[in-house]
């Protein structure tokens, strides 16, 4: 029975993803604001999180923030609960942490659908393997396969294609990827960026797998929507 958290301090919408989720068998856990949710997050282990942006205390983005800061809940799946419709709001959400994005007023047929595929996605990944489409991550002896042909890449350049396989909804800005992956260990420019993510694209196009990461002007880069959802 997968755990999940909602926090969300609107009574009505409690009380319908309460009785929605209990349909499918889901254990809930509830909190009204972001500091009540992250207290719950250190005394129950949760399978999912849904994180209403508009919380009494902070917004809900700063709370996925700390979640993603954090070593015990980093890789927590997040979907957004919001009224804010605008693209720019879902870029900003996706591109700090959130796994989805769902606009209100929503259909709780369709979270439980996003909620499912989303969990499907964790739980069917084998141990020490990272699949999307065509390509595999074999993480322990750090190998990348694309249609089962191995591909030449430098540490540094599998450790940028696991982080965007790792997190395939999200949109990563430069100075993520510059703190995630190269660590900002001494001075490390955001050209270097673009330069091994523009190597990686040649490595992967030659091997068959092209178009597998996409840039988002302004933002930065993610995941090809079509291998997350063919995974």
């Amino acid at each position: 029975m997968p755990n999940i958290l909602l926090i969300e301090d609107e009574e009505p919408i409690r009380d319908m993803l309460r009785f929605a989720l209990s349909t499918v068998n889901f254990q809930l856990f509830e909190a009204e604001t972001g500091r009540e949710g992250l207290e719950v997050l250190k005394a129950q282990a949760i399978d999912l999180l849904l994180l209403d942006w508009m919380l009494p205390d902070q917004p809900g983005i700063e709370v996925a923030k700390t979640i993603r800061h954090q070593h015990a809940t980093k890789n927590l799946p997040i979907i957004m609960l919001t009224a804010r419709a605008e693209e720019m709001d879902k870029v900003r959400a996706l591109s700090l942490g959130a796994d989805d994005y769902v606009v209100k007023p929503f259909s709780p047929l369709e979270l439980i659908a996003r909620i499912q595929a989303i969990l499907r996605r964790t739980e069917l990944q084998p141990m020490g393997l990272l699949k999307r489409g065509p390509i595999e991550l074999f993480l322990t002896e750090r190998k990348a396969t694309c249609f089962g042909n191995t591909l030449d890449l430098t540490a540094l350049e599998f450790k940028l294609l696991q982080h965007f396989f790792k997190y395939p909804t999200q949109m990563f800005s430069r100075d993520h990827l510059l703190d995630s992956v190269w660590d900002r260990k001494g001075y490390v420019g955001e050209r270097t960026v673009d330069t091994h993510i523009k190597k990686l694209r040649k490595i992967l196009s030659d091997a068959g797998c092209a178009d597998v990461i996409e840039t988002e002007r302004g933002w930065g880069y993610r995941l090809h929507p079509a291998l997350h959802l063919a995974s």
